[in-house]
């Protein structure tokens, strides 16, 4: 049977082989105790007698370090501050900084004088927390005002469209002279289709940030989609009235520049960099292209480097690293100018689509926008063919159309597109008043169903009545535009699909489809 320890035997053990460093030394520094834990933590031995300048931790110290602790020793040692707290950091032996706690009590001895008890912790743990809460803190902070600048930016952005549109609009059913209200008429165009493509961005940063905006890869003809990016900027009245020349590069000959993209997604990167190089660029020549370069992927896939590149303002050094995170708006004339939302667009995309972007610039020169894209072919198969859809006003007489809309303003704008069509129209406010409609002995031809109404909404709506009529077709209308919408509304019986701002002849083209 063991014998019993006693207490200081107990302490002993306890002191000798606790995870904390610990070493007790005279007033003059030399050792007089240290434990077990001190040569694993250093990898040294250390023999009694010895001098604390002689342990490793205070000669790796830094000199501001060994400075700092001498004078808190000298102060313990007048009386002045007998326990003290020390951090103190090692000289870098790798990448990863060491700090250490050096907590220390004077105690005072019966026979005179002083011993000091020194603790030492690896606190390099806690540092790297403390760090990374800090910097957490400070993009947080960042994060916040620049938010809050965003939303002032945004609240101009958005008043000064609707301003001109409501003013525009006013003066417009004022005006007795035809070419007063074109003029007035283009106004308010113009304007509403800069709100539009304002709306549709903090649409696509929502989407983004959310995580579900899939794309859809299909065979992409590059040479014919940046020709006719070109040929509709051709006619932007910002190019012309700044008598701007747009040059286009290709990189391929025709029968080789097909790759399997998002060919919707690769437009608005495109053109929301013509945008930006337009808006930041006075005089001269916009050129944007592509080549295939020598540089390829991990996986061996050839890389195509697209550019567009302009004669502007330029962009400063420091606003480079900052031009693709959200809300920085680039500087122009001593102003904030855009949202803050079109290059974060379109890095966020260009990654999804297997690329990287990255800007050069010279202040005062101009800028070149560069974006890769994996060269991914897949064999060219026979081409659709597009109809153009004819401007000439459709014939719907006989035909009955029931439209389930909620808001008035929207129902009479839809009576006004169709009124020339002859076609019979039936108004219905909710979901279920549609399906009762359906239900009577009404002839209905097609139903233009909003989905988001009260009482019932269009989705449950379409569902109830394709159980009844399966061969009804049900024009989906709605303000949403995400793409998970559209699925949801062929999920629910849905046959075709428009979202609003509803254009005539978008409207025209979807209903002939169905009753012609």
């Amino acid at each position: 049977m063991q014998e019993p320890l006693s207490l200081s035997t107990i302490f002993s053990l306890i002191v000798k082989n606790s995870n904390q460093l610990i070493v007790l030394s005279d007033e003059e520094g030399k050792i007089l105790f240290v434990n077990d834990m001190y040569e694993k933590f250093t990898g040294d031995s250390l023999r009694l007698g010895d001098f604390l300048r002689d342990i490793p931790f205070v000669r790796f110290m830094r000199k501001e370090d060994k400075e700092s602790l001498t004078l808190l020793y000298k102060s313990s040692l007048l009386g002045k501050k007998k326990n003290f707290h020390f951090n103190f950091q090692k000289q870098p032996v790798n990448e990863k900084a060491v700090w250490y706690r050096l907590s220390n009590k004077a105690i005072k001895l019966e026979t005179g004088g002083y011993c000091f008890l020194h603790l030492i912790d690896d606190i390099s743990l806690q540092k790297r927390t403390e760090e990374k809460l800090n910097k957490d803190k400070e993009n947080a902070e960042e994060n916040d005002r620049l938010k809050s600048a965003f939303l002032a930016n945004m609240s101009h952005e958005i008043r000064t469209p609707m301003n001109t549109i409501i003013g525009f609009t006013k003066l417009l059913a004022e005006s007795e002279d035809a070419e007063e209200k074109q003029q007035f008429a283009e106004i308010v165009k113009t304007s509403g289709a800069h709100l539009l493509n304002l709306i549709n961005d903090i649409i696509d940063v929502s989407k983004i940030e959310a995580g579900f905006d899939d794309l859809k890869l299909r065979s992409t003809n590059i040479n014919e989609l940046l020709s006719d990016l070109q040929k509709l900027y051709k006619h932007d009245k910002r190019l012309v009235s700044k008598k701007l020349d747009l040059d286009l590069e290709h990189g391929l000959p025709h029968l080789n520049a097909y790759i399997l993209t998002d060919e919707t997604r690769l437009r608005q990167v495109v053109s929301n960099l013509i945008d930006n190089a337009i808006k930041f660029t006075k005089t001269g020549r916009i050129n944007f292209g592509y080549k295939l370069i020598s540089e390829t992927y991990n996986d061996g896939t050839p890389k195509l480097l697209f550019f567009v590149q302009d004669m502007g303002i330029g962009i400063s050094k420091e606003d480079q690293k900052l031009v693709f995170q959200r809300f920085h708006q680039i500087e122009g004339e001593n102003k904030k100018m855009g949202t803050g939302l079109g290059l974060t667009i379109v890095k966020a995309l260009t990654k999804k689509l297997g690329g990287d972007i990255w800007v050069e610039s010279i202040l005062g020169k101009g800028s070149t926008f560069y974006f890769t894209l994996p060269y991914l072919q897949k064999k060219q198969e026979k081409k659709e063919i597009i109809v153009k859809s004819s401007k000439k006003t459709p014939d719907f007489e006989n035909k009955v159309i029931l439209i389930a809309e909620d808001i008035a303003s929207n129902y009479q704008y839809l009576e006004v597109l169709l009124r020339k069509t002859k076609a019979e129209l039936i108004w219905v406010k909710n979901g279920k008043e549609a399906v009762k409609e359906v239900l009577s002995d009404r002839k209905i031809d097609l139903v233009l169903m909003d989905l988001r109404m009260p009482v019932m909404n269009g989705y449950n709506a379409t569902k109830q009545i394709k159980l009844v009529n399966p061969k009804l077709p049900v024009l989906a209308v709605t303000a949403y535009a995400i793409d998970g919408d559209m699925e949801k509304a062929f999920d629910f019986g849905c046959d075709e699909y428009i979202t609003k701002p509803i254009l005539k002849e978008e409207l025209y083209q979807k209903i002939k489809m169905f009753l012609d």
